[in-house]
C-alpha cells in the first residue's frame, strides 16, 4: 500500500512548490526545497534508468497513455486507476515546475507531452460522452467510469458508492488542468443527465466541487 496512489497525493505539492516559486523565485535556489521536490517527481514520473533509487515511470503505462494507481499486490481484476484529475493536476504540476526553475526545458517538455496524452486517453476511456465508442451505451451514460480496472469497470469509488463522490473524484483537485480534460460538450451532458438530479445542498462540501468542477 505505500506504493499506491503517489501520482495522486503528490501532485498538489508539485503544483504548489511550482506556484511558489513563480511568486517567489528565490525558493528556486532553495536546495532543500527543490530537492524535496524534484524527489516527489522522481518517485511519480522519474524519466531516467540510471536513477538508482527510484523506478523510471512508476505509475504511467506507455502503453495505455495514463497510470496505475494500484498494482504491487495481483489482483484478479488488475490494476486500477480512479481520479484522473489528480493525475492530471501532477502531470500539470510537472510542467509548471519545469517551467519555473527552468532545468534545461526537458523537465516541462516531459511534463507537456505526458498531460497531452494523458488528456487524450481520459477523455477517451474515463469520461464518457453518449456516443462513447468504448463501452456500452448503457454504461457510457453514467459519464464517467468510477473505478478502473484493467479487466472490468466499476461505478463507484473505494471510499463509497455515492454519485457526487463517483463524479466529484474526477474533478479534484480545481485546478487548471481540469479545464484541459473536460470539454463543455461534456461537462453539459454530465450536468443535464446526472449532476442536475442530484440535491446538493449547500451544506455538503461535494456541492461547492460539483458545481465548480462541472
Amino acid at each position: 500500500a505505500c506504493y499506491n496512489d503517489h501520482h495522486f497525493h503528490f501532485g498538489y505539492f508539485v503544483v504548489a512548490a511550482a506556484m511558489l516559486v513563480k511568486l517567489r523565485p528565490e525558493y528556486a535556489s532553495d536546495v532543500a526545497f527543490t530537492s524535496y521536490v524534484e524527489t516527489l517527481i522522481r518517485d511519480t514520473t522519474n524519466p531516467s534508468i540510471e536513477d538508482s533509487f527510484f523506478p523510471a515511470f512508476r505509475s504511467f503505462d506507455w502503453f495505455d497513455l495514463h497510470s496505475w494507481s494500484r498494482g504491487v499486490v495481483p489482483s484478479p481484476d488488475g490494476k486500477d486507476q480512479e481520479s484522473t484529475s489528480e493525475e492530471l493536476n501532477l502531470l500539470y504540476g510537472i510542467q509548471l515546475w519545469g517551467r519555473v526553475t527552468r532545468v534545461g526545458g526537458k523537465l516541462e517538455q516531459l511534463g507537456a507531452t505526458m498531460l497531452a496524452l494523458c488528456i487524450m486517453t481520459v477523455q477517451e476511456f474515463f469520461l464518457m460522452k453518449v456516443d462513447n465508442l468504448h463501452h456500452p451505451k448503457d454504461f457510457a451514460q453514467n459519464h464517467v467510469t468510477g473505478i478502473f480496472f484493467q479487466n472490468k469497470v466499476d461505478y463507484a469509488t473505494w471510499f463509497g458508492w455515492k454519485i457526487e463522490y463517483i463524479h466529484g473524484i474526477q474533478m479534484l483537485p480545481l485546478t487548471p488542468a481540469l479545464v484541459l480534460a473536460r470539454s463543455p460538450e461534456f461537462c453539459q451532458e454530465e450536468w443535464d443527465h446526472i449532476l442536475s438530479k442530484l440535491p446538493l445542498p449547500a451544506t455538503d462540501p461535494w456541492t461547492s466541487i460539483i458545481s465548480s468542477g462541472d
